[in-house]
């Protein structure tokens, strides 16, 4: 998941103006300077220890490091709306080398679905204030592993899990999946219309946009190589309620990565959740199936 947000990091970092363009622009251009804010926050997070970047962008053109442009003296807080709970004060990692240079350890509580305030604070810049809400976790049942399910449109033979996600209603939903095969990631496919590829190709995103409170029937194939009868012993499903920011995150950085080697394709704006400052922050609540087939 961090590979997501230092993607966004490096394209935001090389901004120039509002948008980025796949485009090399060589003349001056308006830049504006701007702090940089984000992480990806999940209830799967190693004991508990959540990252934050704190940095500010840079002209296109400058060829600095961009650990150059981390900022340091900043001042993160989260609050939680609806128990007016303050949380968590971020502390400031002396060491280099971290991409995420704030660190915190939340507590179990930030993990339940709610409301919550995000202040970030530094002297050289307008103070960055953002609601966002944790989302639902997500129940998926009903697995069904099939060893021999065709094949995908290059012609390689395919296995496939089959599950039923539970949506609920009047509400935006997204989720994301992976799959783990005896510990290694796969790169998993659907044919699903609401579902596509990440900018991490071993990640599937999902938007409840076509089946809006419904059971809904997802389909997913991966390489058969990976499962061997033999030896093989467990599939494990990683399916995640996400936030819209998630989603949209990795929807354009994917968009992004698609278009850089066509010189004719049109500029792709990276998608930014945090008022007065550019970045996104978040969400993933994670819940993981283990099957035995």
């Amino acid at each position: 998941m961090r590979n997501l947000f230092t993607a966004f990091i490096l394209i935001t970092m090389l901004c120039s103006c509002d948008s980025f363009s796949t485009t090399l622009v060589v003349e001056d251009v308006e830049y504006r300077d701007q702090m940089v804010v984000g992480s990806i926050i999940s209830n799967r997070d190693i004991n508990g220890t959540t990252e934050f970047y704190v940095g500010k962008n840079r002209p296109a053109l400058d060829s600095d490091d961009f650990s150059a442009y981390n900022l340091s003296g900043a001042s993160l807080s989260i609050e939680k709306l609806s128990t007016d709970e303050f949380l968590v004060d971020f502390i400031e990692r002396q060491q280099e080398g971290n991409t995420y240079n704030y660190a915190s350890l939340l507590p179990d509580s930030f993990y339940e679905p709610g409301d919550y305030r995000f202040r970030v604070e530094h002297p050289d810049y307008t103070v960055s204030e953002t609601l966002l809400e944790f989302p639902e976790p997500s129940l998926i049942e009903n697995f069904k592993f099939d060893y021999e399910s065709g094949t995908d449109l290059d012609g390689s033979a395919l296995s496939r899990v089959s599950f039923d996600v539970i949506d609920e209603a009047g509400v935006e939903n997204y989720y994301s999946l992976s799959i783990e095969i005896d510990g290694r990631t796969v790169r998993p496919s659907t044919l699903e219309l609401a579902g596509s590829e990440g900018s991490d190709s071993r990640i599937l995103l999902f938007s409840d946009v076509t089946f809006d409170g419904q059971r809904k029937r997802i389909d997913v194939g991966f390489d058969r190589f990976f499962w061997n009868p033999n030896t093989s012993e467990e599939i494990t499903l990683s399916w995640s309620a996400v936030n819209e920011g998630y989603y949209l995150l990795s929807k354009t950085v994917r968009l992004q990565q698609s278009a850089e080697d066509n010189p004719f394709s049109s500029a792709v704006q990276i998608h930014s959740n945090v008022n007065e400052a550019l970045g996104v922050i978040a969400f993933q609540n994670t819940r993981v199936d283990t099957l035995r087939p």
